[in-house]
């Protein structure tokens, strides 16, 4: 699929402006690409029979090691050592042929390739979500590059969903997929480089066959391949008449459809540099309602809370699929009201995280009002730490027999409880209502 964001020879003119874009932050800086998701980024073989010439190697472009390197030490890249969470050998990546194009096209004195991937983990498994040890692993990486090390980050590329193809998951796929760039974005941010909200996301597509017609498939490819006309500054790859396969595994490119689809993520990256969509982010201050629950109305499952209902006065309506296009300069802020007894409560706080993409111990949160008589959590280990995910449960109630709410640092579970309005749990809010605060 299919660049079709702009026009790509206009791009490649604007290769100038590109690279003021790219250096921005600090002309001084080395560069760095975060490459991410399962075995399609790191899996291919079936080389040596038909074999691709890659160039003289290129001593500066390096990787953020692991396993037997130093960890987190810069260290030399090449065609097959490339080390992902796991150590698998000598596969091939997209990443050094992806990396030598951005290399020669923008002339950074050195660029860092951040591995995190490995085969057969999405949300599904849990290994993508906040709790989750891949993306905590995804997070802390990027954090160090950013802040530790004084990279700058010039592109993500995400491959990643097959695992994903459920019931559970595809409908929903598209709005983590969202949210991901927009945390990635914001983490990136907080921690020092403050040209992050710019910085291209690029996707490319499971294989086209191993999809087929099959339902669950088609909705995660359609939100691989839509994302550019949905987010800033993203694209999807072309993988349209790429190399014959010659590994003979449906579900992975090989090495040669690999190597070729490095040079496509690349001219995808420069689609994505100047993909700069209007009106995606809400500019307007204000609140906005992202979720509505009355007493006694459940979700089945986390995934299904994300996007529910058609109208915020719905007795069940969920919104918190649109929480990233709230952000205030790395912030979220938000308004938790409930009702008991006719009488409204509220509380006001900022925290820095989307809630379902941080744990109590990522987000840091800071509340700043509250009404009077305003009550939560219970008395045992109660803090605040904002809306959060919290391991295999989530912040939001999901039904009657013992599911949780955790909205904020610790869980807490009464019958039908939105939440609870005392330290005894002996009254039940009859609503409640999260909002998003545009600053």
């Amino acid at each position: 699929m299919k660049t079709n964001y702009t026009d790509l020879n206009i791009i490649k003119i604007m290769s100038i402006l590109d690279k003021k874009l790219v250096n921005s932050t600090n002309e001084n800086r080395k560069k760095a690409i975060l490459v991410a998701g399962q075995s399609n980024t790191s899996w291919a073989t079936q080389f040596g029979v038909s074999p691709v010439n890659t160039g003289g190697l290129d001593l500066k472009i390096t990787q953020l090691a692991r396993h037997n390197q130093n960890d987190l030490i810069p260290t030399i890249s090449g065609l097959t050592n490339i080390h992902f969470q796991t150590a698998d050998g000598a596969r091939t990546s997209y990443a050094y042929s992806l990396a030598k194009d951005i290399r020669n096209d923008i002339g950074c004195e050195e660029l860092l390739i951040i591995p995190c991937a490995i085969g057969g983990t999405g949300w599904s498994g849990g290994q993508w979500s906040a709790s989750g040890s891949l993306y905590q692993d995804m997070i802390a990486r990027v954090e160090y590059t950013v802040k530790i090390l004084k990279y700058d980050i010039v592109g993500i590329f995400w491959s990643q969903g097959e695992s994903d193809t459920n019931s559970s998951i595809s409908s929903v796929y598209k709005y983590l997929l969202y949210s991901l760039v927009s945390t990635l974005r914001t983490v990136i941010y907080n921690s020092g480089q403050g040209n992050a909200h710019n910085i291209p996301f690029v996707t490319f597509d499971m294989v086209t066959n191993w999809v087929g017609s099959d339902v669950d498939r088609l909705n995660v490819q359609n939100a691989l391949e839509t994302i550019g006309n949905n987010i800033n500054f993203t694209a999807n790859a072309d993988t349209t008449n790429l190399p014959s396969d010659l590994e003979n595994d449906i579900i992975h490119y090989d090495t040669r459809q690999i190597i070729e689809l490095g040079h496509r993520l690349f001219d995808a990256w420069k689609i994505a540099l100047n993909n700069d969509l209007q009106n995606i982010y809400q500019n307007t201050p204000g609140e906005t309602i992202l979720y509505n629950r009355d007493y006694g109305q459940y979700y089945s499952n986390i995934w299904e809370a994300l996007y529910f209902g058609n109208s915020e006065t719905d007795n069940k309506f969920s919104r918190l699929s649109d929480i990233w296009k709230y952000e205030n300069n790395g912030k979220f802020k938000f308004k938790l009201e409930w009702t008991i007894s006719s009488q409204l409560y509220y509380i006001i706080w900022e925290q820095n995280y989307i809630p379902y993409f941080c744990v109590p111990l990522m987000c840091a949160a800071s509340l700043m009002e509250h009404s009077n008589g305003a009550v939560f959590g219970r008395d045992d280990g109660m803090g605040f730490v904002g809306l959060v995910f919290d391991g295999v449960d989530t912040f939001i109630k999901l039904n009657s027999s013992g599911e949780w709410w955790t909205p904020l640092g610790q869980k807490a579970y009464y019958g039908g409880g939105i939440p609870i309005s005392n330290i005894n749990g002996d009254k039940l809010a009859s609503n409640i209502k999260l909002k998003a605060i545009k600053t």
